[in-house]
């Protein structure tokens, strides 16, 4: 097994999180792994919903996809790669499916981080119970492990979210997606937390 930049940053955010934890306490720490965990499921519901009221209200993905006309190269707007990059038989915007796929993905990301905070406004609440007196090691140390649990989950989600995006921007040519997605076909952890968010996803889904 060998490691890359991409597997080092991974490890490097756990070892951090387990230091960061490890002051923080268990109830802090229980407010965020609860609130990723029901933001997670709200999002895993409702990102579709959210990415399209973007779109009738404010227009999101199509303002998007005009960008990416103006900025991207002319050889990967032309409609004819449409075939040569299996886009669906119906799509016939390269730049449109890329500007959707970003909307949806920030739509995730969005309801994930504004339920997380919700969940942890209320958790914080109960940290001065365990703060201080004979349970503050026992507070500690349970807080560690449940915030390297907590930042795995997150990277998980991060990594889930982003591979399609990023893979698409890949195939039409963009020298940072092409940059980004090397480093991921080549991480080792990578693979693993995408394990993970399709495991936690088709978990979730079966629960409702």
């Amino acid at each position: 097994m060998q490691l890359n930049v991409l597997d080092y940053a991974i490890i490097a955010i756990l070892l951090l999180s387990a230091l960061v934890g490890l002051k923080r306490g268990l109830f802090r720490v229980i407010g965020g792994l609860m609130g990723t965990l029901i933001g997670l499921l709200a999002a895993i519901l409702y990102h579709r919903e959210l990415a399209l009221y973007l779109e009738e209200q404010f227009g999101f993905s199509t303002w998007l996809a005009g960008v990416f006309q103006e900025k991207l190269p002319l050889p990967a707007l032309n409609p004819g790669l449409i075939k040569a990059l299996d886009f669906p038989a119906g799509l016939a915007d390269p730049a449109l499916y890329l500007a959707t796929s970003l909307v949806i993905a920030i739509s995730f990301l969005l309801i994930l981080l504004l339920g997380s905070k919700l969940v942890q406004l209320l958790c914080e609440l109960l940290e001065g119970i365990l703060a201080h007196g004979i349970l503050s090691g026992v507070n500690r140390g349970l807080g560690m492990g449940l915030l390297v649990l907590k930042n795995l989950l997150i990277m998980a989600v991060l990594a889930g979210v982003l591979v399609t995006p990023l893979e698409l921007g890949a195939r039409m040519g963009l020298p940072g997606a092409l940059i980004t997605t090397q480093y991921m076909h080549d991480s080792f952890l990578l693979e693993q937390l995408l394990n993970i968010f399709d495991y936690v996803k088709g978990l979730l889904e079966n629960k409702v």
